[in-house]
């Protein structure tokens, strides 16, 4: 999906294995960072532990001023966990089996807290670990996961027209370990996932959903009836790959350690909209008649469908890493990868207006898009004095991002036409507009898609000093060209349209739609109120010092400053995040939103970073650790809804030094005990 889906409990993890700068070709389908969850395994001795972590309301501080029945913040939180392994037959098979217990109400202010019900989860995993003989060894794994985030209560709506978001998260996997020689070892892995996600009504209405923008009196919109876009999502995947690491000695001008594998994926996801067919609606509207404001009331009636869209992908890849031990002071890596995905939109029935097939199908797109990708990596690693007191390290590669089900799972195929009425009130009767029927654009992907592809550079040292210290610098650079979309086609029809920025009274000329243009996913935004544009992309580049102490006469610390930008122009430059996957939303596809958008400091940018970690051993069995982190606040644009036909988020103001949050000031400690 792009973004990680399976919740998992942290007390179940035995480490977790981090790989970024110069990571080896065996870490592909990324432009960041690849994790390595390694979980805990059961021995021959019975063993487990039990957390539990809590924020009671009286711990918040909320009040901010907000003019209602339920004017504060609140929340209680409650987390537990338990975990327990140990041996089924001493030195054959082991056990490990985990809990964890999720419970979180909070209300914003607006809403009852003592009438809103707790998000909750209750995750279960089970590992059992097979030692066949001495050279293998088998794990079998599983986990559950049964969750729900309802609704908080609220004055603004009734029940019955709120949505909970509710489902089930199944996780499995086989991991199969061969020694084959002194040299050679055999890795075989099987693993998937699925889950299954409702969003309905909280009460299991299935009546007609009302709504009203302009309420009497004004405020909040108020929402009584069902629920007005309930839907059911299912998606999931399998993967497998095989690996072989082979040790060669004294072959070919050196030492080297060979890695050969191959991985392979495919995942699908469906969602199906199981609207009841109609929602109703009131608004507002001024309309200025020689210098007189006169405000007009209209009811809308909205008729449609229930619909399936969704996605298909699958992958293929191969690659080869050897660590190539030149000399006692020179190792070189080198990886070779190759990708292939292919991204596919299904074929799905038609519905009726009780969700049911009609028959008929609505055709597909098989493939969509389809890349073929080739990633070489390179870095060494060098001994300056031949005493292991100074490294010099380097690498290039070549990294291109994995298809995601948001490359093509929105729009639906062929989606179904939604009707329009109005009446004077919600009794009716209705009038029936033909010119105002709406149906979502065709399924559209450039089928030229490019993968998004990140070139990345770095070259450093490490010096250490005196027996337990070690200080390093790091310069890192990170050039990333054809994320994916939307791309504007040049099919729309457009007049000027004056706009005066209320706040500096900066003019613009923005182009208001008559016709609205064709949009698809593609590497770039196409047709923009800025003919500068030519594609997605951002650049990243670092210096980073890094100051370390090992554990000695009681305590270790590690030290990094870093010092940074990223900028660029990404899909989601409108949002306050900067690393997800588009999927349904259709924020930037409006020509208008590039206003100020090229070019400017990403959300994720913070020059400044200093984060220095400690532990202590301390008298009387106690310990001690604490993590600062000093760093500065992100950036965010200053943006406005324009007055155009589709009224699109337009940037008055870039994010910049200028507009950027407080710099942030964070201090954890932990303090405890062992006991004999």
């Amino acid at each position: 999906t792009g973004t990680p889906w399976i919740y998992v409990n942290p007390d179940t993890i035995q480490e977790v294995q981090v790989s970024h700068i110069g990571a080896s070709a065996e870490s592909g389908t990324m432009l960041g960072a690849a994790l390595n969850v390694v979980t805990k395994t059961g021995s021959n001795q019975f063993k487990g532990g039990v957390n539990a972590y809590f924020i009671d309301d009286s711990m918040v501080d909320s009040d901010i001023g907000f003019d209602s029945e339920h004017p504060e913040f609140h929340q209680e939180f409650r987390q537990a966990s338990a975990t327990l392994g140990g041996p089924i037959k001493k030195d054959r098979v082991w056990f490990f089996a985990g809990y964890e217990y999720y419970r979180n109400t909070q209300s914003m202010p607006g809403s009852d807290f003592e009438a809103t019900p707790a998000w909750y989860a209750d995750r279960f995993d089970l590992k059992f670990s097979i030692r066949f003989n001495d050279s293998n060894l088998m794990d079998v794994k599983g986990y559950t996961d049964d969750w729900g985030w309802p609704p908080a209560a609220s004055e603004y709506a009734t029940p019955s027209a709120q949505a909970g978001e509710k489902g089930d998260n199944q996780m499995w996997a086989i991991n199969y370990q061969s020694v084959l020689s002194d040299r050679t070892f055999l890795e075989a892995r099987y693993a998937g996932w699925d889950t299954l996600d409702i969003v309905a009504s909280e009460t299991g209405s299935t009546e007609d959903a009302y709504f009203d923008l302009a309420p009497p009196g004004g405020g909040p919109t108020t929402y009584w009836g069902g629920y007005w876009w309930p839907y059911r999502y299912e998606t999931g995947i399998d993967q497998v790959s095989v690996s072989l690491t082979h040790f060669a000695d004294d072959w070919v001008a050196g030492d080297h350690d060979f890695k050969f594998g191959i991985q392979a994926s495919q995942g699908e996801a469906r969602t199906k909209l199981t609207t009841t067919g109609t929602y109703y609606y009131h608004n507002t509207y001024d309309y200025d008649y020689y210098g007189y404001i006169y405000t007009y009331d209209y009811y809308y009636k909205v008729d449609f469908l229930p619909y399936y869209y969704g996605n298909e992908q699958e992958s293929v890849a191969v690659y080869i890493d050897d660590s190539w031990s030149i000399s006692d002071r020179l190792t070189f890596n080198l990886g070779l990868r190759y990708d292939y995905h292919k991204g596919i939109i299904p074929s799905y029935p038609r519905l009726d207006k009780d969700g049911q097939p009609t028959g008929e199908t609505i055709p597909g797109i098989d493939p969509a898009f389809t890349w073929n990708n080739i990633s070489p990596r390179i870095g060494f690693a060098y001994d300056v004095g031949g005493d292991s007191k100074t490294v010099i390290r380097g690498s290039f590669g070549v990294y291109y991002d994995g298809n995601v089900g948001g490359n093509c799972n929105s729009p639906a195929p062929d989606g179904p036409v939604y009707r329009y009425s109005w009446s004077d009130s919600w009794d009716g009767p209705w009038t029936y507009e033909p010119d105002w029927d709406w149906q979502s654009a065709p399924v559209s992907v450039d089928p030229n898609l490019k993968a998004p592809r990140t070139l990345q550079y770095s070259i450093g040292f490490e010096h250490a000093f005196m027996d337990n210290y070690s200080f390093g610098v790091t310069g890192l650079y990170k050039d990333t060209k054809d994320l994916v979309g939307w791309e504007i086609m040049d099919d729309g029809v457009y007049e000027e349209l004056p706009f005066t920025d209320p706040f500096t009274g900066n003019q613009y000329t923005l182009l208001d739609p008559i016709v609205d243009p064709t949009v698809r996913k593609g590497n770039q935004p196409g047709f923009t109120i800025d003919p500068e544009i030519d594609g997605y992309w951002q650049e990243y580049w670092a210096v980073i010092f890094t100051f370390n102490r090992r554990f000695a006469d009681f305590w270790s610390m590690k030290a990094e400053y870093t010092y940074s930008e990223s900028t660029g122009l990404i899909p989601a430059f409108l949002s306050q995040r900067q690393f997800n996957p588009l999927y349904g939303g259709k924020s930037g596809s409006d020509p208008n939103s590039y206003l100020n958008a090229n070019d400017q400091r990403l959300q994720g940018d913070r020059p400044h970073m200093l984060r220095v970690q400690a532990n202590f051993e301390l008298p009387y069995q106690m310990r001690a650790n604490t993590m600062i982190n000093l760093q500065s606040g992100r950036p965010y644009s200053r943006q406005i809804n324009v007055p155009t036909a589709r009224n699109p988020a337009a940037i008055m103001e870039p994010a910049s030094d200028e507009q950027r949050h407080p710099f942030q000031y964070l201090w954890d400690i932990g303090i405890g005990k062992q006991f004999n």
